[in-house]
């Protein structure tokens, strides 16, 4: 980090000087706001409502940080600048004169009312930030049932089905299970004197034929209506690339139109 010393009195302050400060500041300004990282309006501290009044605070508009003004509150924030020229010791434009140029630039924002400043922003669009105590503070009393910020659990975690106060991901319960692939498969329909209906539903390749399966199957379009017994659905075959199915019903007399899906989930 830089830094300027300043070894007793006397301290010859130039142009350089201010120039060095000023970068400073705007390094340091810069950096933080680099934490935050949002275009977002947020209340950094204070901005505190209490009746009609809201108390003095911080805010950061667009990657700005501004020093907010209590007051009455009002629905809008107004952003305000204000500039202070100064006479400097140097004619810019040979006119035999003190050239008096702009030099402080004091911006803040505070409650008022549309149109006001350099322009504005409803209140209600700021967003308070949460500090790293209160942040820390969530996290260590974090369960399923209250903060919503909750530790993602371990394999093992998964396995041993103990702690339920951690999130499980997806491929952790796949884990668990040893599901290796799932599958919705679209049978159709049998026709008119159709008993059985046949066919391979492809898997990825599996080294082996060990893998088991579970299977199921749906009407998509409703419940059965072919008749009182509901087809049968057998697992002929597996291979390493897929498993070869069969449906069969005892009624052929009508065309069943429910779409039937077989639900198909191979495991290890």
């Amino acid at each position: 980090m830089n830094k300027l010393n300043i070894a007793s009195t006397g301290y010859p302050g130039t142009t350089e000087s201010w120039k060095w400060l000023e970068e400073e500041i705007q390094f340091l300004s810069k950096t933080l706001m680099s934490l935050i990282d949002t275009n977002d309006s947020l209340i950094i501290t204070g901005v505190n409502v209490n009746g009609v009044n809201v108390s003095d605070g911080y805010i950061v508009n667009d990657g700005e940080l501004y020093k907010f003004i209590g007051g009455t509150k009002t629905d809008t924030v107004v952003f305000i600048e204000e500039v202070i020229s100064v006479n400097y010791n140097t004619d810019l434009n040979d006119q035999s004169q003190i050239s008096n140029l702009p030099t402080y630039y004091r911006r803040y924002a505070m409650c008022g009312n549309i149109g006001e400043g350099i322009f504005s922003i409803p209140f209600d669009d700021f967003l308070r930030v949460k500090n790293i105590r209160e942040l820390s503070n969530k996290t260590n009393q974090a369960t399923e049932s209250n903060q919503g910020i909750i530790a993602i659990a371990s394999q093992q975690e998964v396995n041993d089905g103990v702690d339920d106060t951690k999130a499980v991901t997806p491929a952790k319960i796949n884990n668990l299970l040893n599901i290796i692939y799932t599958v919705s498969f679209l049978v159709g329909d049998f026709t008119q004197g159709q008993f059985v209906i046949s066919g391979f539903i492809p898997i990825p390749h599996q080294s082996n034929t060990s893998y088991k399966v579970i299977a199921n199957y749906f009407f998509e379009n409703g419940n059965y209506q072919g008749g009182n017994n509901a087809p049968l659905l057998v697992i002929e075959r597996k291979e390493p690339d897929g498993v070869y199915f069969l449906i069969e019903r005892q009624d052929a007399t009508g065309v069943m139109e429910d779409n039937i899906i077989i639900d198909l989930v191979i495991l290890k």
